[in-house]
């Protein structure tokens, strides 16, 4: 592979979260090459209430090896609120460990109305923790959601999580405007 083509995929792979994280610090993005003439501001986020607010439990870990490395596939479910829409979901994890202490993370997580289970909804997500118990990541949700959940379909959503250690935790998501 040619160094070009390697700084390329490299940049492009993790350009979602430096502007995301960037977002969660409340920082500027700017996009643009420097030359001289002045870049443009993309955005300024504004985050605002948060959208999702959800607790989970871990109901069950198996170890993985991913490219060599001992890896962790979390299975979790979980109950929350959908802008005032009581929620269940359910997903697993794939949590890689990094050599700087970090993870990353990345999964699938589906969406149902607590009271009506053919009102649905699916992301895919990926987050970075910090070794601990927080992480920051991103979820893209699909164009099939239903019901009262179809507020849901292409959104693209920026989160956090809280992990216990009793395998518990909070998650709460923002939509990204």
């Amino acid at each position: 592979m040619n160094l070009d083509k390697f700084v390329c995929t490299f940049s492009i792979r993790l350009f979602p979260i430096g502007l995301m994280i960037g977002i969660l610090i409340g920082s500027t993005v700017v996009i643009g090459q420097s030359t001289g003439a002045a870049t443009e501001t993309l955005f300024e986020p504004k985050l605002g209430k948060p959208l999702y607010t959800e607790h989970y439990k871990v109901t069950s870990s198996h170890s993985a090896l991913v490219d060599g490395k001992n890896a962790t596939l979390s299975f979790f479910s979980g109950n929350g609120t959908l802008n005032g829409i009581a929620i269940k979901s359910s997903g697993k994890a794939l949590v890689v460990p990094r050599s700087n202490g970090t993870t990353y993370l990345h999964g699938i997580v589906n969406y149902t109305a607590a009271d009506d289970s053919n009102e649905r909804a699916s992301t895919i997500f990926q987050a970075i923790g910090n070794g601990k118990s927080i992480s920051f990541g991103n979820s893209i949700f699909d164009e099939n959601a239903t019901g009262k959940l179809k507020i849901l379909s292409n959104l693209v959503g920026i989160y956090k999580t809280q992990d216990n250690a009793n395998g518990t935790g909070t998650f709460v998501m923002w939509e990204w405007k």
